[in-house]
């Protein structure tokens, strides 16, 4: 079956086949691919005087352009966005506490009462290790016991993949529009 010119497919190969180019961003002549160009004109990159690109599918997920039914915001034809990767600040995350419930008494039963954490008791001298403060009416967390972690290691964002090799008909039929 002979493509649409401007056609996308995955093929298993390394390579495009004749009258296939990969997608990967080229910057292909207007003069000699003209019936490409008059179809993705410049919405890839390129100059439009010169030159046009075929899209850049290498590290991306392709997605159907417009907007949809229940989305407010659509994306537009050549549009790129989205990250493999994120460092998150702390101002990006959601307000919250670490509060917790606990007991001032020493560790001395396999079950604190209402298992709540307890002090623990120092194998030496049997006394409480004070983790916590003993704060009427509530139980306080010592400052020592909560401290900082993380740091600005990015977190990888990027879902199971399989990399293909996509293409684009440079040659076949003109599509007809609608």
């Amino acid at each position: 079956m002979e493509p649409y010119i401007g056609e996308i497919r995955m093929f298993a190969g390394d390579f495009a086949p004749r009258g296939w180019a990969l997608c990967d961003g080229s910057l292909l002549r207007i003069d000699q691919w003209d019936k490409l160009f008059s179809i993705i004109q410049t919405y890839y990159g390129g100059d439009g005087a010169s030159y046009f690109a075929v899209p850049d599918l290498r590290g991306r997920a392709p997605v159907n352009a417009g907007a949809s039914t229940g989305i407010t915001s659509g994306y537009y034809l050549g549009q790129k966005d989205g990250s493999e990767s994120v460092v998150l600040s702390k101002d990006q995350m959601p307000a919250h506490s670490h509060l917790i419930n606990a007991n001032s008494t020493g560790a001395n039963q396999v079950l604190p009462t209402n298992f709540y954490p307890s002090a623990l008791i120092d194998s030496v001298s049997g006394e409480s290790t004070n983790l916590y403060s003993d704060v009427a009416p509530d139980v306080t967390l010592n400052a020592g016991t909560v401290s900082t972690v993380g740091g600005a290691t990015a977190v990888k964002l990027v879902q199971p993949v399989l990399a293909i090799t996509f293409i684009i008909a440079l040659e076949g039929i003109y599509p007809p529009r609608p």
